[in-house]
């Protein structure tokens, strides 16, 4: 996985260039907060079923990590819930679309990772486990406490390459198209 750091970033960026203006604060928080869920199959997976015999086939398994949360149908239907809690001039298909994608963005970025199991992108159709064909992003440790240590440092350093700097890059042109789109055009000289 990418950390949990990055997911939110880009769920906030997709906000950003996605959202109109001015946007609510329950939408900005969505876009954080739903790219970030999907690896709560961990923590929710550790507490229900403690490491034993059953972990291990339950793991690899639809609820294991990687698995439902990370597929399209889950990012679909969260997202559809989501608009629940937005205001109502946001319970459009449009802000579907954006909430969707955000959340089914973690599933993305993480087939880019080089470790771990593949993503349960088909479930429930296929519990097919699959991975990107490029795969050059450290993938990040589970634990909090992975992050500050040198291996959580080298995952670090592989977002900022191949997430943040591509993403600003993105970004900024995307922000430079807008304003040259919304610039005054200059009334053509008497002639």
């Amino acid at each position: 996985m990418t950390t949990i750091i990055t997911h939110a970033a880009l769920g906030l960026a997709m906000a950003a260039v996605a959202a109109r203006k001015p946007a609510s604060a329950r939408l900005w928080a969505a876009c954080a907060l739903l790219p970030v869920i999907p690896d709560l199959d961990t923590p929710i997976g550790e507490f229900l079923h403690p490491k034993d015999l059953l972990w291990a086939a339950i793991e690899e398994g639809p609820w294991g990590h990687r698995g439902a949360s990370h597929s399209i149908v889950f990012a679909a239907g969260f997202a559809a819930l989501t608009l629940l809690v937005l205001p109502r001039p946001e319970r459009t298909g449009r802000h579907w679309l954006l909430l969707f994608v955000a959340m089914a963005s973690h599933g993305a970025f993480d087939a880019l990772t080089n470790g771990g199991s593949g993503i349960a992108f088909l479930w429930p159709f296929s519990m097919a486990r699959c991975h990107a064909p490029w795969r050059p992003i450290e993938v990040a440790p589970l634990s909090v406490s992975g992050f500050f240590t040198e291996r959580g440092w080298e995952v670090f350093r592989s977002e900022l390459l191949w997430v943040w700097a591509p993403g600003g890059a993105l970004g900024a042109a995307w922000g430079l198209l807008s304003r040259s789109r919304q610039a005054p055009r200059k009334p053509a000289p008497p002639g």
